[in-house]
């Protein structure tokens, strides 16, 4: 996911520098105050911001890696599949 999130951030970049404008403001920060003043000055946020987002996703990942190893769908004997969901073992 962070791959991904760095190639849009590249990309964004690049149509930034093109056309002169400020997205995401990866070319320079806020002229207002925001939050990104507490994360530390341009371009040392954006480490910041990429350090947050991966807390985040992995927050998010973690109910899915609790279950790795644990089929959510599994085939009966006669093909169909049929939920896991409330059967031990």
């Amino acid at each position: 996911m962070m791959l991904a999130l760095n190639v849009y951030a590249v990309s964004v970049g690049v149509v930034d520098a093109l056309f002169g404008w400020n997205y995401g403001y990866l070319r320079h920060g806020p002229a207002h105050a925001s939050l990104l003043r507490y994360l530390g000055p341009w371009p040392w946020y954006l480490l910041s911001v990429q350090v947050i987002a991966l807390v985040l996703f992995t927050l998010l990942d973690l109910p899915w890696r609790a279950r790795l190893g644990k089929p959510l769908v599994r085939m009966t004997h006669h093909g169909d599949a049929e939920s896991t969901e409330g059967v031990r073992g």
